[in-house]
């Protein structure tokens, strides 16, 4: 049962992923509010891939506290043959800055094979300090993070890095961008490796920019065959994941997208 959590976890995570190192302005004009995308999550098994899950992360105007925010939902869950077996419906959300996707608010909400826990961050971006809540059953645990003001979290990270200019990148050239995970703030870091073209289910064959991903997290082998693929244009989409485990490969790849910016 434990096999079973750490791929299927791994899949929700990996979606998930200084300033000046990649030369980007940090204000958005890649993504807007109605995006919605669908990805399917795979493991390696038995010599070929086999389709365990669906993630999908939709993007949505919300106004709050007289701040004009996105907020982004992403669920993960198994297909309905493996439920029986090994069932995930989790959800994360992240509320951000619309033009310079800084996130206000984090939650994440955990249903794997019957484990079960609420977890959320709120962000205080005049103090650089995080509110950390954890709640599983009769157990809450409460706890303040300091953040600096580039750190992102599970979900942020994506959109984020979806904020960079490529075409001003040098290949090689890596950069740190600390981001919340569990109840501290982590360094996920992205290396820029140059352009491939990638063959999609939901637009053909694009070229795009490859990253390289790592991270200190004990759900993520660090290797050069853990990437992530974004369109080469200025939407910028992620449409392939890739990533080594502990237990063996994962990937997601994107399957539908709707209401992309440009």
């Amino acid at each position: 049962m434990k096999f079973w959590r750490h791929i299927l976890s791994a899949i929700s995570l990996t979606i998930i992923l200084e300033i000046n190192l990649f030369s980007q302005g940090g204000i958005n004009t890649a993504f807007q509010s109605g995006e919605s995308l669908r990805f399917k999550g795979s493991y390696f098994m038995s010599s070929l891939w086999a389709d365990l899950a669906e993630v999908k992360i939709d993007v949505a105007d919300l106004n709050s506290g007289g701040k004009s925010l996105y907020m982004i939902t992403a669920t993960a869950s198994t297909f309905s043959n493996y439920d029986s077996f090994f069932k995930i419906r989790d959800l994360f959300q992240t509320y951000i800055d619309k033009n310079e996707v800084k996130p206000f608010l984090f939650k994440r909400i955990v249903d794997e094979g019957g484990y079960k826990f609420n977890m959320k961050y709120v962000i205080n971006r005049n103090t650089l300090q995080a509110k950390f809540e954890f709640i599983r059953g009769p157990i809450t645990r409460n706890s303040v993070i300091k953040i600096t003001e580039n750190t992102q979290d599970l979900v942020s990270v994506l959109y984020y890095v979806r904020t960079f200019d490529f075409e001003k990148v040098t290949v090689g050239k890596s950069i740190s961008i600390p981001t919340l995970i569990d109840d501290k703030v982590e360094d996920i870091v992205i290396t820029y490796r140059g352009k491939e073209t990638i063959k999609t289910e939901a637009m053909g064959s694009v070229q795009c920019y490859k990253i390289g991903l790592s991270a200190n997290n004990k759900a993520v082998v660090n290797k050069e065959s853990n990437n992530i693929w974004l369109t080469a244009d200025k939407n910028k989409v992620p449409v392939l994941v890739k990533a080594e485990i502990p237990v063996g490969s994962i990937q997601l790849r994107l399957v539908e997208a709707r209401g992309l910016k440009q």
